[in-house]
């Protein structure tokens, strides 16, 4: 079931769009040591971003003095959700026309962004575009700005959350329960195999391959309805 909260959008002949219209937003709470790969990493992709936003904890000094070496902003916050809606309300002044958000421990391929924003050059109805990932590889996901304005409005009403956050607070399910909130609110997903992660850094998951399975059990129960009058 989806809510559609946008109208439908004429298709448009193939175009390109530019990292000028991309802001990224790395997520480091959990993983502060490997901001500096991320980094380096984001700096060999084909199409550069405007600008890059590190999101840590404030006692992660690591991370901070690699983001500042980078050039790239920080935000501090004691999480991630919180730290996301910030950096999307500093940027309503100068909003991108898209966001990526990934976490630090994520090995993209060097045409990841070009992927992404030939998807999005496709289609104006999309509003998520995935990278295709384990759960050892990381994860990166770009958004449309007007989706993520979208599950903004709709939380509270039609999906749960704080009305006028993009986030919720849940920090292990943020990523893939923004994607599939951008989806609720009618806007369409791309996967392509294209944007698949690279293999990463190998780290200890307590519950081993049973990690997959809880994480989307809890994206789901965390995506029920909002009933009517509650």
């Amino acid at each position: 079931m989806t809510f559609p909260l946008h109208p439908l959008r004429a298709r448009r002949p193939h175009r390109r769009i530019g990292g000028s219209h991309l802001a990224v937003l790395v997520a480091a709470h959990d993983d502060p040591s490997g901001v500096l790969s991320v980094l380096d990493a984001m700096a060999l992709q084909t199409v550069v971003p405007r600008r890059v936003t590190v999101l840590t904890r404030p006692d992660a000094e690591e991370a901070i003095d690699a983001a500042v070496a980078h050039g790239a902003r920080v935000i501090t916050t004691a999480d991630t959700a919180a730290a996301v809606d910030e950096a999307l309300a500093q940027g309503e002044g100068d909003a991108p026309t898209f966001v990526l958000i990934l976490t630090a421990e994520t090995r993209m391929p060097a045409e990841f962004i070009a992927t992404a924003l030939r998807e999005f050059a496709r289609d104006d109805d999309l509003g998520v575009v995935s990278g295709k990932a384990s759960v050892i590889t990381g994860s990166a996901t770009m958004f449309r700005t007007a989706a993520l304005h979208d599950v903004a409005a709709a939380r509270g009403l039609i999906l749960p959350g704080h009305p006028g956050k993009v986030c919720r607070s849940a920090p292990a399910t943020d990523g893939a329960e923004l994607a599939l909130a951008v989806q609720l609110c009618g806007w369409g997903s791309s996967a392509p195999s294209a944007a698949a992660m690279l293999p990463g850094r190998v780290t200890h998951r307590a519950g081993g391959d049973r990690a997959p399975a809880r994480l989307r059990a809890a994206v789901l129960e965390s995506l029920t309805p909002v009933p009517a009058g509650a």
